[in-house]
């Protein structure tokens, strides 16, 4: 799964790298570490070939949800969206064909288990900037005040070799989109079937991993 990140890139370098225009981009806090359960504000990529930067926050809220306590549990069950059944589950199927988006981090944290022992490991990309993860994103409306609220999930996939040694519980992983696939993802005409196609594990040699415990980094094999 995926429910701590880190973006420590600031708005001006978000902007060069993605060529987007990031709305919001003083308001924007670079940090080490983000968790999902505090339901940060982070940079979200959505367009395809004109791209846009918005700040969303994590934990995703249907545009059908009717109250603010329904909104409140629903953000804390959709930080992650499993690809295998986002046409499926209530609070992804809509956004899965027409609400997809790109959240750029600098890198994501995961937890190896051995026993009653977790070592929490650091994982980066090899070369470049950001991961480009693929995830979905709604707004929802207060029904109260009329505030807009725009929120996103981290889409899920089975782990590479390279996961499946560190998240040996679970065997998931973020989407990792290789760049020349973010104007596709983020295309709203594409089919559930080429939606599904995009959700391929990102191929291990192309992440370093740090052991957060002894401070080395390796491929683990």
């Amino acid at each position: 799964m995926c429910y701590k990140v880190a973006n420590k890139a600031p708005a001006a370098q978000l902007e060069a790298e993605l060529e987007a225009e990031f709305e919001l981009a003083a308001q924007w806090q670079p940090e080490q570490e983000l968790s999902g359960f505090a339901h940060p504000l982070l940079p979200v990529l959505t367009g395809g070939h004109t791209r846009k930067l918005e700040l969303m926050r994590w934990g995703l809220i249907p545009h059908w949800v009717s109250h603010t306590t329904q909104a409140a549990e629903l953000a804390k069950q959709t930080l992650n969206a499993r690809a295998e059944t986002i046409f499926e589950k209530p609070s992804f199927r809509d956004v899965a064909l027409t609400g997809r988006c790109v959240i750029p981090v600098t890198g994501f944290y995961e937890w190896q288990t051995s026993g009653r022992t977790k070592t929490p490991y650091f994982l980066q990309p090899a070369a470049g900037s950001f991961f480009l993860l693929g995830g979905l994103h709604s707004a929802w409306a207060h029904r109260e005040t009329g505030e807009i609220h725009h929120t996103f999930s981290i889409v899920t996939v089975p782990a590479n070799p390279l996961m499946a040694e560190i998240h040996n519980t679970k065997q998931r992983m973020p989407l990792i989109l290789p760049p020349v696939n973010v104007a596709h993802w983020n295309n709203p005409a594409l089919t559930q079937a080429q939606v599904r196609d995009l959700c391929q594990p990102f191929h291990e040699t192309l992440m370093r991993a740090e052991n957060l415990g002894s401070g080395t980094q390796t491929s683990l094999f």
